[in-house]
Parts: C-alpha cells; sequence; structure tokens
C-alpha cells in the first residue's frame, strides 16, 4: 500500500525553514502581546448587544478557550454530490440567495457548503498520462477532495492510492482512495475522498497548502494544492455575547482587520445572516445602532481556533463594513482573502423549487412538459427561462438481480418509501439550492436499474420541477419546495395508462401488471402518496386536461421569475373544482 511504499515519513523530504512543527510557538507569540485597549466599536457597538446593564469588563464570564491545534474526528456517511461553478464567499456568502423568504424556500443547513471549482492539480506532462483534476468541499460536515481521475496515456492505469504529507491542520485520508482499476485510455472517473483532521500537524506557508503523493502501476507523483480556508469552518462554533466581547477585548488591537464587502445585490441583513450560516458562520447577536445594523458573528476551525466578526449595513449604502479578530494572525490573513478567490455568480436568486405529485400515471410528468414548454417559448426573458425537470424514479436505491426479476414479475414493491435514497435526493436538491451543479444517475425504468456510467448534470437554473410519486412525503424533502402541486386522477384512468404504457414500452405481460397493481402499487398509493395531498398548495384535478389550472400555474412561476417574491408570503392551498366527473 501506499504506506509500506512511503515508509510513513515525509513525503517530500525536509520542510522549508519558514515552517515548524506545531503552532505552540505560536500560542507563544501570542501570549507575550498584551491586551490593547477598548477600541471605539467596542465603546459604542459592541457593548450594546449586552443591554445597559451588563458589565463589558467584568470577570463573571470566563473567557471561552481558544485552543490553537486541537483536532476532531468525523465519522458520517458522505452524499453524492458534485462541485460546481459556484458563488463568491464572503461576497457569494451573501449572493445566490432566496431572496423571497418563506417556508418553501432554501433551508439553511451546513450539511453542503459550496465548493470551489476543480482545477488541474497534476497534468499529463508531469503525471505520464495521468490527469487528476480536483477541488475541496464540506459535505455533510466532513472535509472531501473532489477528484477527476483521467488517463490520456496509451496504457492502462491500476494500483492507485494517495497519502498526504503533515499539514497544519492535519488533514489525512479517513478512508483508502477508490479509484476504477485498471483505467483505462481516455477514461475518466470522478471520486470522493473522505478527510480526518487527526493527522500530524507540520505548519506550511502559505497555512492552507497541502502537498499530496499520488502512486499508480507508473509511478509516484509528487503536487501540491490549497485548500480553502472555509471547508475547515466547523458546525460546533456558538458563543454568548458575553464571552464575545470579552474574547473581542482579549484579543489585541494589532491583530484586527478592516475590510469592505460589495453588497451587489442589496441584500438584507436576513439574506446575508441566512447564507453565512448555510457556511458555518454563527450569528452571535445582531443590533441597530445609529440607524446602522450590525451584525456579529464566529467561525470556529476544525483546530479550535476562533474567528470573530462584525458586519456594519448602512441603509441605502452596498458597502458592508467588516471588521475581523482572531488570535492567530495567518487564518485571519486568508478568511479576509477569500471574497478574491471566486467570481460572482450568474443568478441573482436561488432556484424556484417545485414539487409535482400524485400517483402512478395521474399525468405528473406531463404536466411538467407543459410547464417546460410553456416557460421556454415565451420570448424575451432570457436566462430567467430556463427551467429543469427531476424525476424522483433516479433516485431508486440499487436492486440485486433477484429484487429486479421480482419487479419483472410484479413482485416487487417499487412504490414503497424505502424503495427511495431520500438522503441522496435531499442532498442532491441542497446543493442545486447552494448554487451548485450536481450529476444524477441516469434511471431505466424498463430494466430497473440505473444505467452504468451514465449521469445527466443539473445546473441550478431559476426553476427546477421534482416529480414523483412520493416527493411530499420525507418532511425534510417537502419543507424544499415553494410550491407543491398535486396531479389528482382517478383511479381507472390510471390503472388503463399503467396497463398501455408498461405493455408497449417494456413489453410486459397483463398478469404481471395486474399482480403488481393490486399487490403493491394500489396499497401504496393510498398508504403513503395519497395522504401527502394535504400538503400540496395547488390540486390539479385530470392533470394535463386541465388547461385552466395549469394555465394559471404557468403564469404564477413567470411571475416569480420576473419578479421576486415578498418577504414571508403566505402560500394558499388552491384545489380547482373544475371536475367534469366524481372520482
Amino acid at each position: 500500500n501506499v504506506g509500506s511504499l512511503i515508509d510513513d515519513s515525509d513525503i517530500f523530504g525536509p520542510m522549508p525553514t519558514t515552517s515548524y512543527s506545531t503552532t505552540n510557538t505560536v500560542g507563544q507569540q501570542q501570549q507575550q502581546q498584551q491586551s490593547s485597549a477598548v477600541p471605539n466599536l467596542l465603546d459604542d457597538e459592541l457593548s450594546s448587544i449586552l443591554g445597559p446593564d451588563m458589565n463589558i469588563g467584568g470577570a463573571q464570564t470566563p473567557q471561552p478557550q481558544m485552543p490553537i491545534m486541537n483536532t476532531a474526528t468525523t465519522t458520517t456517511s458522505l452524499p453524492m454530490g458534485q462541485p460546481a461553478k459556484s458563488g463568491n464567499l464572503l461576497d457569494d456568502l451573501f449572493g445566490d440567495l432566496n431572496l423571497g423568504g418563506g417556508g418553501g424556500g432554501l433551508s439553511y443547513s451546513s450539511t453542503n457548503t459550496f465548493a470551489l471549482p476543480k482545477e488541474v492539480w497534476l497534468s499529463p506532462q508531469k503525471g505520464k498520462g495521468l490527469e487528476i483534476t480536483g477541488t475541496f468541499a464540506r459535505r455533510n460536515n466532513q472535509i472531501v477532495m473532489e477528484m477527476d481521475f483521467s488517463n490520456k496515456a496509451l496504457q492502462p492505469m491500476s494500483d492507485f492510492a494517495l497519502q498526504l504529507n503533515r499539514n497544519s491542520f492535519g488533514l489525512t485520508p479517513a478512508q483508502p482512495l477508490q479509484v476504477t482499476s485498471p483505467l483505462f485510455p481516455n477514461q475518466n472517473v470522478s471520486t470522493q475522498l473522505i478527510l480526518n483532521t487527526t493527522g500530524q500537524i507540520l505548519k506550511m506557508d502559505p497555512l492552507t497548502n497541502l502537498q499530496i503523493a499520488v502512486k499508480n502501476s507508473v509511478d509516484v507523483f509528487y503536487f501540491a494544492c490549497v485548500v480553502p480556508i472555509h471547508v475547515y469552518f466547523i458546525q460546533d462554533n456558538e458563543m454568548d455575547k458575553m464571552a464575545f466581547v470579552q474574547a473581542w477585548q482579549e484579543i489585541p488591537e494589532s491583530n484586527e482587520i478592516k475590510h469592505q464587502l460589495q453588497n451587489v445585490q442589496g441584500l438584507s441583513i436576513d439574506d446575508l445572516q441566512n447564507k453565512l450560516r448555510l457556511n458555518n458562520i454563527h450569528t452571535v447577536t445582531r443590533t441597530i445602532i445609529e440607524q446602522k445594523e450590525m451584525l456579529y458573528q464566529t467561525i470556529k476551525l476544525t483546530n479550535g481556533i476562533f474567528v470573530l466578526i462584525e458586519l456594519k449595513i448602512t441603509p441605502g449604502n452596498r458597502t458592508i463594513a467588516f471588521s475581523l479578530k482572531t488570535r492567530v494572525p495567518d487564518v485571519g490573513s486568508l478568511v479576509i482573502k477569500i471574497p478574491n478567490l471566486i467570481p460572482m455568480p450568474t443568478l441573482s436568486l436561488s432556484p424556484c423549487l417545485i414539487g409535482v405529485s400524485g400517483g402512478p400515471c395521474s399525468g405528473k410528468s406531463t404536466v411538467c412538459q407543459k410547464i417546460v414548454e410553456a416557460l421556454q417559448s415565451k420570448a424575451g426573458m432570457g436566462q430567467a427561462n430556463r427551467v429543469t425537470v427531476i424525476a424522483m424514479e433516479n433516485f431508486y436505491k440499487p436492486k440485486t438481480a433477484e429484487q429486479r426479476d421480482l419487479a419483472l414479475h410484479g413482485n416487487y414493491n417499487l412504490d414503497h418509501p424505502s424503495a427511495f435514497d431520500e438522503q441522496l435526493l435531499f442532498n442532491t436538491l441542497k446543493d442545486l439550492l447552494n448554487g451548485q451543479t450536481v450529476k444524477i444517475a441516469r434511471y431505466d425504468a424498463g430494466k430497473y436499474e440505473h444505467i452504468k456510467g451514465v449521469f445527466d448534470t443539473i445546473e441550478p437554473v431559476p426553476v427546477i420541477i421534482v416529480e414523483g410519486i412520493l416527493v411530499f412525503y420525507f418532511p425534510e424533502i417537502r419543507n424544499l419546495f415553494q410550491m407543491k402541486l398535486f396531479v389528482d386522477t382517478d383511479a381507472d384512468t390510471r390503472l388503463a395508462r399503467r396497463v398501455l404504457r408498461d405493455m408497449k414500452e417494456h413489453g410486459r405481460n397483463l398478469e404481471h401488471i395486474l399482480a403488481g397493481y393490486i399487490n403493491h402499487v394500489k396499497p401504496s398509493f393510498e398508504d403513503f402518496c395519497l395522504p401527502t395531498k394535504k400538503y400540496a398548495d395547488v390540486i390539479i384535478p385530470r392533470g394535463a386536461d386541465n388547461h385552466v389550472a395549469v394555465d394559471l400555474i404557468i403564469q404564477h412561476i413567470r411571475d416569480f421569475i420576473q419578479y421576486k417574491p415578498g418577504k414571508t408570503e403566505t402560500q394558499q392551498s388552491i384545489e380547482y373544482n373544475l371536475r367534469s366527473r366524481p372520482h
């Protein structure tokens, strides 16, 4: 393995003389620095967050612990996802938001923060035909290397392994590298490698530099890359108001960095706070001082270092005053440079996410198709006209050969909630809402399996429609939708459509179709799908044949694209009582 290959020694030999093995020296240097007098911003501003009766300099509240190099390990599972051509961090942390507010829009969490686009880490010239591109992301609260391996040589490659040199944050692989072997000429594969922060520590220059060795059947290749500082931001970063003020006072004034950010889109303080929280930047408190909105926040890195932030927003002024303090100046310098790393986003709004549910063969796909055709045929709306549809069937869990055979004979329940990978669907939608491009494995409904090696690339376009029988069944997924539609078609019509479709498109016999319907489809609809009808904002009787309902929905979506929806606007459930006959 690669460990024996490199004998557990530094894979790059001696490090530059500017490096040292631990950060204890940093801590000692900081202890020698004297705390500055309380700056004006504390006298006039930070003190107000405690209220008039609080003693800023009092000793009742102990100073928060700020270790220099503690490490932590996470073992949660990794969701599938792809890096994206994302927006800007401290600048773009303020961008790509759902300005509509309300409960159905972007749900802010730290499951997946954004990722920089992949860049070439190892060129084919230096890799003897092997090209590696990659990026770093924080997914499901774990640091992940996301890489593409391309064989541009004339011979196959195999036996891949990877090792990291000692580094400032103790990054080390949590699992072996998984790359298709052999990797044939002109073949490209993507892989993800979870990283822990439990490895040996050696301060690097720059601080986030990472040196990597990759071995394969051809040779061992060495290269270096820079890990974006934001992937080290962790969720466990809360600090109370008194601790924040006291910590700010204790950090030397010479450590303070002041900066200005351009709020290009004129976002509100609510938007800024929520977007920052999405990327593990915690709000301690917010207040208004002399008609200026103040936001006080904390960042905590994997090694325990805290960063304290103040944002000052003046109404009518798109320049945000940004102040930062930390006990480790090198970290502060990296945080303040984040806005320069990434270009501004192309979308001013996060996608409008629409869920379309209903029984099997109720006409969901046809309704979606009519919406797409109407939006794309509307002239003069340009980029805002783009819309895409995601089918829930692409998120079926993999099935064994025996399960696929049972399904072919109508003896396997494909309509039960357990048949779907709801966590993968949730993570995929969250990535799209966070402005990331994703890849979705394509499902072959005729063979009951995903098509090997075939993926659809989905970009965070203005309108994303998700259709499926159980898209409203899982609460965490249901709460992501800004509009929920339920296609209500009677059972006889749905059964007739199913028989014709399965016989014509999939070549199945009538006996197997009816067995599957009676044993699984009908009971699952009644138990799992039909009860979710109550969550719909709009119920569409007769599906796509209900032209009035479909046209009204299309107009509502156009309005959403063209105009920013109001804050916390209540969505009301509407049922179009346009039935031509009872169910």
